[in-house]
């Protein structure tokens, strides 16, 4: 599958997980825009509460080869911190991170990586490059 798809795939997921934790915040009485006391029961027991968007965004990464993560992390950061797009590739392929950490790490990005991705994808239109050929 193209690097793009998987990036559409992605951004339209971190949506729908987005909208699941509103939607959790919600059934526990949750307010996060005025600031939440995390010893309070009700946000102690929204902290276990499972976003099923989010488990699906980790087993659609988990079943990626290392290669096509490696891109795609890549790609992230890419459109966090700019710099050169094959140093940053280079950077991570060097890492040696094993297939879970770098699902790890992306999964970790969910809330802002929609526009990482936006970001990354626009510098490299720019630039006149494909994203395909990275």
């Amino acid at each position: 599958m193209k690097i793009m798809k998987h990036v559409i795939w992605l951004i339209d997921a971190a949506r729908r997980a987005a909208t699941e934790d509103l939607m959790l915040d919600e059934k526990h009485g949750i307010d996060a825009s005025c600031g939440i006391n995390p010893f309070e029961e009700n946000v102690i027991k929204r902290a276990f509460e499972i976003n099923l968007q989010e488990e699906q965004i980790e087993e659609y990464l988990t079943e990626l080869d290392t290669d096509t993560l490696l891109k795609l992390e890549a790609l992230m950061y890419f459109g966090r911190d700019g710099g050169v797009l094959a140093e940053v590739e280079k950077y991570f392929a060097e890492l040696d991170e094993d297939k879970e950490e770098i699902v790890r790490t992306i999964i970790e990005k969910r809330a802002a990586y929609p526009s990482y991705f936006e970001r990354a994808i626009s510098n490299l239109k720019k630039s006149g490059v494909n994203v395909e050929n990275i």
